[in-house]
């Protein structure tokens, strides 16, 4: 079988609330050293290389014979109080195997902020052309899950550092 590259579109949004002030919560998050890392699972780099350009790599992830290793870059623009862009970047010395743009925007909600994290991953996976239609679903799927669990324990995190 022959391995081509596919394109797998995994789009994710959720918003939460945190009780506090929207500047506050987007001080929070606009420290990306601090909220990226220890919240996003699976992550083993997240790397500064550049004043507004960060390096993700994640642990690589095997199913059969096959090894996934995620890897992209992004710029951010901060847009204080309101919100936290990033677009896909070039990856210094290197092949990025995904590409990343999204959103934290933050809205005042009654003496709370809402949080609301859009994001589009498109991720390149080398995959034989017959297994196309299994591969691209379950990617979907367990990527969709990690974002997921992104969300959930950076609302948790937040609460936590801003009560």
């Amino acid at each position: 079988m022959v391995a081509v590259a596919i394109t797998v579109d995994i789009p994710f949004s959720k918003k939460f609330h945190v009780p506090a002030p929207r500047e506050r919560v987007f001080a929070y998050f606009a420290d990306l050293p601090s909220a990226i890392p220890g919240t996003f699972p699976g992550i083993a780099k997240f790397e500064k290389t550049s004043a507004d350009v960060y390096l993700w790599e994640f642990e690589p992830v095997a199913h059969g014979a096959h090894v996934l290793a995620v890897r992209f870059a992004t710029r951010y623009s901060l847009v204080p109080p309101v919100s936290i862009t990033l677009v896909p970047a070039p990856i210094p010395n290197g092949k990025e195997t995904a590409r990343l743009t999204g959103s934290w925007r933050f809205e005042e909600a009654g003496g709370e902020t809402a949080v609301a994290f859009e994001s589009l991953l498109q991720i390149d996976l080398p995959v034989p052309a017959l297994m196309r239609a299994l591969v691209a679903p379950l990617a979907q799927r367990e990527l969709g899950r990690l974002f997921a669990r992104y969300t959930d324990k950076a609302a948790t995190a937040a609460r936590s550092a801003l009560a």
